[in-house]
């Protein structure tokens, strides 16, 4: 074998190698969506409760508690919610506490069960419950997932009501958006 031979083989094999070692590049992608899910649930309620024992008095006073407020969002849109709460009269018999002496008085620390708490925010502070109050919301694309909510709550007690175990009762509503 010649010089020529040798070096015109040498170069053969030095192309193909190369060739053989860089291949073809292409640019490949890999998909998943995540869709909505269609039989998702938006729920909210609030466990029974009780707020603290006052006896009998003569002058006013203010019953606190925490009611847990639940909320579920599994539809995984991020589209947010608001829930809006209202109470009847406390009654007792034909005795009654007035729903407008109920008031909410913000929310403690959120419970994360599923999901992320962040944009969730707490709505219209010491506002009575005699009418529907929005007291919680989560801004899209929050709010998906399941939360207890620690909710605190007063009753004033007007003065010289009679003793007596009194109920109200909560109409809880969540919409879909903040607002």
């Amino acid at each position: 074998m010649n010089l020529k031979t040798r070096i015109a083989t040498f170069a053969t094999a030095a192309i193909l190698a190369v060739s053989a070692s860089t291949g073809v590049l292409a640019d490949n992608t890999v998909t998943q969506e995540i869709g909505t899910n269609e039989n998702g649930i938006l729920n909210a309620y609030i466990e029974d409760g009780a707020l603290t024992r006052k006896p009998f008095s003569f002058q006013s006073q203010t019953s606190t508690g925490t009611l847990n407020l639940h909320v579920e969002d599994s539809r995984g849109s991020g589209a947010g919610w608001n829930v809006r709460v209202q109470s009847t009269e406390f009654r007792n018999g034909e005795n009654s506490i007035p729903a407008d002496n109920f008031r909410h008085k913000g929310i403690g620390s959120i419970v994360t069960h599923h999901g992320d708490a962040r944009g969730i925010i707490s709505e219209s502070q010491d506002q009575s419950f005699q009418n529907p109050v929005k007291v919680l919301k989560a801004d899209s694309p929050w709010g998906t997932g399941e939360f207890t909510v620690p909710m605190n709550v007063d009753l004033a007690i007007p003065g010289a009501q009679p003793a007596g175990t009194y109920t109200a009762t909560f109409t809880v509503a969540i919409n879909n958006g903040p607002s």
